[in-house]
């Protein structure tokens, strides 16, 4: 069963409309002030997650009151954001693929946060992506790690030997013309590039440098691998004028 995670941030309407519906089958949450989402196309999602502190008391009230809809409210006071309990209700339920819209724009520190969590659903063996009309992110995994480093030269040399992941991207299939990729949590360590106007071999990303922005299709296919980290992929497109 895959989800639909609504949240807060920037939302065309109109794409996201039209985004659900091609998941009509899908389990839908939002999350505290992306309720407005669902009252904008008269629907009732299947769960309402959040302290409510942003979403209109009024349509808190009008959800209230639909048995289609469970309330899952929360505290003020919590370690989570109300996005990320909604990917907890997501996985929980064993939902795969998890959409997140609503995840981008304003606070700069909720879509940093929102990004982040895609290590979650990652960890969980689920494909979680966050879409807008211009972006589509998610990760890819890559070793056995239960923190942020490579404790030991041993532990390099085992990842090094280890059966590296394939991510196969092609050009018709892409959301749009530009491939990033940035490590999460972490190195992201034999880094190779294929098919791509800057191909990569063997390579480190070390996240304090732009290496791996804005890479773009030399062939119909681009690859990538790499040997131990998380890595996360940004396929993107400019603006229509």
């Amino acid at each position: 069963m895959s989800c639909l995670i609504v949240g807060g941030g920037e939302l065309n309407k109109i794409w996201a409309q039209g985004f659900a519906a091609m998941h009509p089958d899908a389990m839908t949450i939002a999350c505290d002030s992306g309720i407005r989402f669902f009252r904008d196309i008269f629907e009732c999602p299947d769960i309402f997650v959040g302290d409510f502190d942003s979403a209109d008391p009024e349509l808190v009230s009008y959800y209230e009151e639909k048995e289609q809809t469970l309330m899952h409210p929360l505290p003020v006071h919590k370690d989570v954001t109300d996005s990320e309990e909604a990917l907890h209700i997501a996985l929980a339920a064993g939902c795969d693929p998890i959409y997140l819209i609503g995840m981008t724009g304003g606070r700069i520190d909720h879509t940093l946060a929102n990004v982040q969590m895609l290590r979650q659903a990652a960890r969980a063996g689920a494909r979680a992506f966050i879409l807008d009309p211009l972006t589509r992110a998610y990760i890819i995994s890559a070793g056995s790690r239960t923190d942020s480093s490579i404790g030991s030269t041993d532990d390099a040399d085992s990842v090094m030997n280890s059966i590296p992941p394939v991510l196969r991207l092609h050009r018709n299939e892409a959301y749009g013309d530009y491939i990033s990729l940035i490590p999460l949590g972490g190195p992201v360590i034999g880094l190779t590039i294929t098919g791509a106007e800057y191909p990569l071999t063997n390579a480190n990303l070390t996240g304090d440098n732009s290496l791996g922005i804005s890479n773009q299709f030399s062939d119909d296919e681009i690859t990538i691998s790499f040997r131990y980290g998380d890595l996360l992929v940004i396929e993107s497109r400019d603006a229509s004028v």
